[in-house]
């Protein structure tokens, strides 16, 4: 299987992939059988010149990177090469008598590339990025139906108008709830979408009448101008800076129930709230607030003022002797021994182990977090400097203690990443000296603004060193019994 690094070389050269295929072909068959199938695979649709292969080679090209990050860019150019991987496995046929196929469907086919292509951006490497490219390759069709206004009935939902886009998208949102995306992503979305419409055939005339290459960009355009303003007057809390890390843990599947929404937050400093943001946190109606810092990190940038809430400070990371740790690379070392001010693969990950397995046992602070869902003490929020380390074995304890699966707890975990992305890679750009091309050493990195998933591997290895079962760690730890874990489950689940 090619790397990582040789795949993007292919994929986002500034060369078009539509005149180096035949020269690079062999190497992109290693990534799954699933990517050789598309070679000559006729499609046998009115919209599709192309076979699957080329089509999905001119989806790559015509991404433009004019109105995107360097980011955003690479990104929907390795989701454009996933985008209709899927459809072969969809597909379904309408023959003539004598059996000559004279249609293709492929119903289904965004969320089978999602899926066959998860495992492929797994094998590459592509974890920490996972969570944006899933979106990006299922939704990729989401738009492809609506027409313009005077083309269909005036109550059609089909038809491009914002009350239409934005019902399409928050139910999207819903569904899938909670989520990093909002009306941005969706936004960043129509770029793929635009080039899948230049892939398609020049002039189309099917049973519902003429379509064309260009009506279908236009139509792109139009919703792109929609979720424009969407996104410019979203007063939801996903329109809140991705790098505070604020989100909530209602939607989370537990078997066939679900986390109530609008009770449990999780977020980085509330000191980083604007005016606008904190009265979208304010109208959420936080009762407690749960503040896993030392008293050196809330000195530096104090909570504001939540009306109505009650404020516990009770650091999360204690050193042996019971004095709170800060996360400043001079208290780090004074504490481990471990020096972090120089990045680095060896420091990086004995801080990690040092630092996840000493969260996990004897935390006042989380037993806290758990005396306030028993007491109903909610909505609640607990939060930390950038959200994603202390409130995150917090928030990995609250979804343990309702029941959920290792994948609830590590999809919640990773999703640091697609909120803190751009932190991330400011940071990683800011030292590509200090890793150069050891892809080891940037993975290990980016825990410096992100999360790796290694360190749920931790958090549940430690936990295990003590404990057979996460129940007897619940209610060794805190005090969780049978009886107090299904109350909690009555309370929070429906």
């Amino acid at each position: 299987m090619i790397t990582k690094k040789r795949f993007e070389e292919i994929i986002c050269s500034e060369e078009p992939l539509a005149d180096r295929i035949d020269d690079v072909w062999d190497e992109l068959c290693t990534l799954s059988d699933d990517v050789a199938v598309m070679k000559d695979y006729d499609q046998h649709n009115a919209y599709h010149c192309y076979d699957l292969r080329m089509h999905t080679v001119y989806t790559v090209d015509y991404v433009k990177r004019e109105g995107l990050t360097e980011e955003e860019y690479r990104m929907l150019k390795i989701a454009a090469f996933f985008h209709d991987i899927g459809k072969p496995n969809t597909m379904t046929e309408v023959l003539d008598e004598n059996g000559n196929v004279l249609k293709r469907s492929f119903a289904g086919h965004p969320r089978e590339s999602r899926d066959i292509s998860d495992a492929i951006l797994r094998k590459l490497g592509y974890t920490q990025e996972l969570e944006m490219l899933r979106f990006y390759i299922s939704c990729h069709d989401m738009f492809m139906h609506f027409m313009k206004p005077e083309k269909v009935a005036p109550e059609s939902r089909l038809a491009i108008l914002p009350v239409n886009v934005n019902r399409i998208v928050r139910r999207w949102i819903s569904r899938h709830k909670p989520t990093a995306v909002g009306y941005r992503d969706f936004y960043i979305l129509t770029w793929l979408c635009e080039a899948d419409g230049m892939a398609h055939a020049e002039y189309v005339v099917t049973p519902k009448g003429t379509d064309s290459r260009a009506e279908i960009v236009e139509r792109m355009l139009m919703i792109r101008a929609i979720l424009k303003t969407l996104y410019e007057e979203d007063s939801t809390i996903e329109s809140i800076n991705h790098s505070i890390n604020f989100r909530e843990l209602g939607g989370y599947p537990i078997e066939d129930r679900k986390i109530i929404s609008g009770i449990f937050f999780r977020s980085g400093a509330l000191a980083d709230l604007n005016e606008r943001e904190r009265e979208l946190v304010h109208q959420q109606g936080i009762r407690t607030i749960i503040d896993l810092r030392s008293e050196y990190e809330r000195s530096r940038k104090p909570d504001p003022v939540m009306p109505d809430a009650q404020y516990y400070h009770m650091s999360a990371f204690m050193g042996e002797d019971g004095t709170e740790l800060d996360f400043s690379p001079e208290g780090i070392e004074k504490a481990t021994g471990i020096d972090v001010s120089v990045p680095g693969e060896q420091s990086m990950n004995a801080f990690l182990h040092y630092m996840y397995s000493s969260l996990v046992f004897g935390s006042k602070a989380y037993k806290e977090m758990f005396d306030a869902m028993l007491e109903e003490r909610v909505p609640m929020l607990i939060h930390c400097t950038a959200g994603k380390d202390r409130t995150g074995v917090g928030s990995m304890l609250i979804l343990m203690a309702l029941g959920a699966d290792e994948r609830v707890l590590r999809k919640d975990y990773m999703m640091t990443n697609a909120y803190r992305w751009d932190d991330v890679q400011r940071f990683l750009k800011a030292h590509k000296k200090d890793y150069g091309d050891n892809m080891e050493m940037r993975d290990a990195m980016i825990a410096f603004e992100g999360v790796r998933e290694e360190a749920v591997d931790i958090v549940l290895k430690t936990i295990y060193s003590r404990y057979d079962s996460i129940g007897s760690y619940l209610e060794g730890e805190f005090g969780l019994d049978d009886l107090a874990i299904q109350r909690l489950q009555e309370m929070y689940l429906e």
